[in-house]
């Protein structure tokens, strides 16, 4: 080489060679121990090509946590999007050795096992041996005792005193060594099963990968030695940054460690198998050592799960076809057959069918069906923008929808959307963004003085489009909302209809149900959950359809599977949840359930009567989907022609009406003051009870009252299950 300054100044900065080739381009391999990186070198005089190089290998369990094979997509994901080059190398390994199982075992702390930290498997056998010897000892110097004892009878002398003392010590002995060696025995018995199960089932892995600088170019010493500080600087911010923050159970639940030997890293990511743990261990002693470096590097895990007894000890990993897995649903893939022919011809537009990653130009229509509806996922995969673009849907057909929102995105849709995210989809599938637009409803904000009230008559909501903002309102608050609404749907919708006559909308239902609110709302909870199965299962004739907006159908467990079962059409987005793939495998396929795992924000799957398992991408809704201030909340309403002007929490009432007689008044106000402190109407065999009001008297004066538009009637359930007359106040 023309010059060997470099060679000096790669050992003053603590690098010690590791390899080098000479055939064609000379390349240098250094060694940096303290931060654990190579640097490799490539001389072209007068001109030196530096890259620096860190390997990490992944860890199965550590003291901090534990790797699962799901976890394995997130990292790949995380590696490419933060770095501009990296590497990954995937060795698997059928066989492995008694000492990788142990410290499996130890690992994942297995009970019966006992402590494999304290000694080794042979030392426990030596161990339980040495134990036996001291028991049999113990039991002959015990008889001993016993056998003095024995012929000073009942001797109460200082030497008799000393004999029983004795014995009762060694007794003790003896069983204190009967129950370690009954422990010992025990655990080396069930270690032996667990190394026979693992032998059979078990498997190893090593998951490499490693980053590099940027390549630097460099002429001359000043060069070579500011290269060098820069690169070197560039990898330490990197595994500070990258690695150390974002990996071990930081960001992402993925535990590393740094690679220390170079050379074993080659050969496990370059050369395979060349270092078999199963054959460095038939080799025996000698290469001790080395075998107990490479298991290092190796994660051990159970392709079928352990069981003992019946018992699982440890469950199945799927590694391997993880890893594979990940790297394959990277490439091209050929698309599925496009199911245009099954498609609706008429509904409305919901979005455009997916071939693979492909939006296609074919536009998926749903129908509008007196089916109730379900929209599945998990956070930020797209339920709000869906529920929107069927909610939208809906009101162009002029269907009557009632929305339950705890969230407050929902008072968007009487604002056109603006947000560029949500206006770059209308791009995507080739719709000029013109087509945004309001819609007129009426946000109602219990307890805020931004909105309507909710009006004493529950049934002028049915009307129109009508925002329920829940958000500011505590559980018992809420969920006694939701209570008084579908008390008032199940009384008042009773005729028969083959279209939908009002929509329910429920966003993040689960908040709504007895298993998530706190202790004070349970009961009502309850009552919200039995009404919501009733008119599940008997109000679907009468037009009156449920579109439930959650994260899993699991919360509808029990008593509440009947709201499960009446589902007519479901929306599945992005599932990770267990329970969730389960309704997916049983209502699609299992090939579906793969597919959920793994769709983008704003993709889902659609199983109806009319369209089953087709992949789609879902419009843009033409409303702003996100919270909206009191002044628009405002702005909003003043759209709305409605008989009741925005109140705040003081509710102006006209005590007494035109033409009333002290007797109408005496009824009203029982009946208003009932309403206020019971949120419910009274009964009218109850206010006639509480006024002394029999019979025709009693009807003749509610009939004033409701012609003078003062009260309604309405028919409520009671716990005989029979209807009866109860009074609603208007004014």
């Amino acid at each position: 080489m023309a010059e060997g300054f470099h060679n000096v100044i790669m050992r003053e900065k603590g690098f010690q060679g590791i390899g080098e080739v000479t055939y064609e381009f000379p390349l240098e391999l250094w060694w940096q121990p303290a931060d654990l990186v190579q640097v490799s070198i490539v001389v072209l005089s007068p001109w030196y090509l530096l890259k620096a190089t860190k390997g990490y290998f992944l860890r199965a369990i550590t003291e901090d946590g534990e790797v699962y094979s799901r976890d394995l997509n997130a990292l790949q994901d995380y590696l490419e999007s933060h770095f501009p080059e990296m590497h990954i190398s995937f060795s698997f390994f059928r066989n492995i050795t008694p000492s990788m199982i142990l410290r499996r075992i130890r690992d994942k702390k297995i009970r019966d096992a006992g402590k494999m930290d304290n000694l080794r498997l042979d030392e426990k056998k030596v161990a339980l041996d040495d134990i036996g010897n001291a028991f049999k000892d113990m039991k002959t110097r015990l008889s001993d005792t016993e056998a003095f004892l024995n012929l000073t009878g009942n001797d109460t002398t200082l030497l008799g005193s000393y004999l029983r003392n004795r014995y009762r010590q060694q007794k003790r002995e003896v069983e204190d060594l009967r129950t370690a060696g009954k422990r010992l025995e025990g655990e080396l018995i069930t270690t032996g099963r667990l190394l026979r199960e693992y032998e059979k089932k078990g498997a190893s892995a090593a998951f490499v990968f490693s980053y590099s600088s940027n390549l630097q170019a460099v002429c001359g010493r000043e060069g070579f030695d500011d290269a060098l500080t820069s690169i070197m600087k560039e990898i330490r911010d990197a595994h500070h940054f990258e690695i150390s923050q974002r990996l071990q159970g930081g960001r992402l639940n993925i535990y590393v460690e740094e690679i220390r030997y170079p050379t074993l890293a080659y050969q496990i990511e370059w050369a395979g198998g060349v270092l078999n743990p199963k054959q460095l261990d038939a080799l025996g002693m000698p290469f001790e050592d080395l075998r107990e470096k490479v298991e290092g590097y190796l994660m051990v895990f159970p392709s079928r799960n352990i069981e003992i007894d019946g018992v699982t000890k440890d469950e199945k990993k799927l590694f391997p076809a993880k890893a594979i897995q990940n790297f394959l649903k990277r490439l091209d893939r050929l698309p599925p057959k496009l199911p245009v022919p099954e498609l609706p011809r008429e509904g409305g537009w919901i979005g455009h069918v997916l071939v693979g990653e492909k939006v296609t130009p074919t536009p998926l229509l749903y129908p509008s069906e007196v089916k109730h509806k379900y929209i599945s996922g998990t956070t930020q995969s797209g339920k709000s923008f869906l529920g929107r673009v069927i909610v939208e849907n809906e009101l162009i057909e002029g269907t009557n929808v009632l929305i339950l929102d705890p969230t407050r995105q929902w008072c968007g849709l009487g604002k056109a959307t603006s947000d560029e995210r949500v206006l770059s989809r209308f791009d995507r599938v080739g719709i000029g963004r013109d087509y945004v637009r309001a819609f007129d409803i009426k946000i109602h904000t219990p307890r805020s003085e931004a909105g309507f009230d909710l009006p004493r008559d529950l049934e002028s909501l049915f009307t129109g489009c009508s925002v329920i903002c829940l958000k500011d309102l505590c559980d018992s608050e809420r969920c006694q909302v939701a209570r008084n609404i579908f008390q008032a749907i199940y009384d008042s919708l009773n005729r028969e209809a083959n279209r939908i006559e009002l929509m329910v909308v429920i966003e993040e239902t689960s908040v709504f149900l007895p298993e998530n609110v706190n202790r004070e709302a349970k009961e009502i909870a309850k009552e919200v959950k039995t009404l919501m199965t009733r008119i599940a299962r008997e109000k679907a004739k009468y037009g009156c359809v449920f579109m439930i907006i959650t994260q899993s159908l699991s919360d509808f467990r029990a008593d509440a599977k009947v709201v499960r079962e009446m589902i007519g059409t479901r929306f599945f987005l992005r599932a990770m949840d267990r329970a969730e793939h389960e309704y997916i495998e049983q209502y699609l396929s299992r090939e579906a359930v793969e597919l959920a795992k793994n769709l983008k924000e704003g993709e889902a799957i659609i199983h109806s009567p009319s369209i089953s398992g087709v992949k789609f991408y879902v419009r843009a809704p033409f409303s702003a989907v996100s919270e909206v201030t009191d002044a628009e909340i405002v702005q909003i309403n003043k759209r709305c022609q409605v008989e009741y002007a925005p109140q705040g929490n003081d509710i102006i009432r006209h005590m007494y009406g035109p033409g009333m007689n002290q007797k109408e008044n005496q009824v009203l106000s029982l009946v208003r003051e009932y309403y206020d402190k019971y949120g419910v109407p009274i009964l009218a065999a109850e206010l006639g009870r509480r006024l002394g009001l029999r019979g025709g008297s009693r009807q003749r004066l509610l009939d004033q009252l409701v012609e003078k538009n003062l009260v309604k009637k309405v028919r409520l359930g009671t716990k005989r299950g029979r209807p009866s007359d109860a009074i609603l106040p208007l004014g």
